[in-house]
């Protein structure tokens, strides 16, 4: 329903997509109006998936993990 809320910038960041998997599921995913487990849920899951660290010499909180999307695999569709 508020999907088109979010520009397309945002739709990339993972969070974003860790929250969209939660909530949308599967073919058998039922409607909900509380959010608040769900957002619980993708807070728990992206702290879990995500490694940050502060630099020693700027003091910067820094990611130091790296997310990727694979959509396909020489001769082989992952998800066709």
């Amino acid at each position: 329903e508020h999907y088109e809320s979010f520009d397309e910038d945002m739709r990339r960041e993972f969070i974003f997509r860790v929250f969209k998997h939660i909530v949308l599921g599967g073919t058998i995913c039922q409607y909900e109006d509380k959010v608040n487990e769900y957002l619980t849920a993708t807070q728990l899951m992206y702290k879990d998936l995500v490694t940050v660290f502060k630099d020693s010499d700027t003091q910067e909180i820094k990611v130091g993990s790296i997310v990727l999307s694979v959509t396909h695999i020489d001769g082989a569709g992952v998800f066709g």
